[in-house]
C-alpha cells in the first residue's frame, strides 16, 4: 500500500499545481464571478467527494454574495439614519453576519480548516499503537 504524501511537502505542492482542479458538479452552473471564486477556493484540498463539491458550490455562492454586501456596506457605511434622523446600525451588517455564519457552518462541517485530512488524521498513531502492542509494550500506551 502506497503511503500518502505529506500535504506540506514540496513534492505535494508541485503535484497539486500540476493537477487540474475539479470542475463544479454537473447541473450546477456558475457565472464568471462565481467561477473565479471557485478557482480560488477549490485548491484547498486535492481529493474531493461528489457531495463535497456540491457544498463547495454553496460556499462559493455565499462568498460572492458576501462580497457584494461588503461593497454595499463600504458605500453606505456602518451607520445609517432612520426616519427620525437617528443614527442606527446599518441593516446590511445583519445580512452579512447571517451569510458569514452560513458559510462558516458549511466550511466547519466539511473540515476545510484542518491541516490534515480528517478521514486519515489518526492513522499514524493507530499504526504506532499496533506496533507497540505487537512488541508487548502495552504499558507504553497507558496515559501518563
Amino acid at each position: 500500500m502506497a503511503r500518502k504524501s505529506r500535504s506540506d511537502s514540496i513534492d505535494s505542492a508541485v503535484k497539486a499545481k500540476s493537477l487540474k482542479p475539479p470542475s463544479p458538479p454537473s447541473g450546477m452552473q456558475l457565472n464568471d464571478e462565481e467561477m473565479a471564486c471557485w478557482q480560488q477556493m477549490i485548491t484547498v484540498r486535492q481529493d474531493w467527494r461528489d457531495f463535497d463539491l456540491v457544498l463547495m458550490v454553496k460556499v462559493v455562492r455565499l462568498e460572492v454574495k458576501l462580497r457584494h454586501w461588503w461593497d454595499m456596506l463600504d458605500k453606505s457605511g456602518p451607520m445609517v439614519r432612520n426616519k427620525r434622523e437617528t443614527l442606527i446600525e446599518n441593516p446590511i451588517l445583519r445580512s452579512i453576519d447571517t451569510l458569514q455564519r452560513q458559510q462558516l457552518a458549511i466550511i466547519t462541517k466539511m473540515q476545510l480548516m484542518t491541516v490534515a485530512d480528517p478521514r486519515t488524521l489518526n492513522k499514524a498513531a493507530q499504526a504506532t499503537d499496533m506496533e507497540e502492542i505487537k512488541k508487548g509494550n502495552v504499558l507504553q500506551l497507558l496515559a501518563r
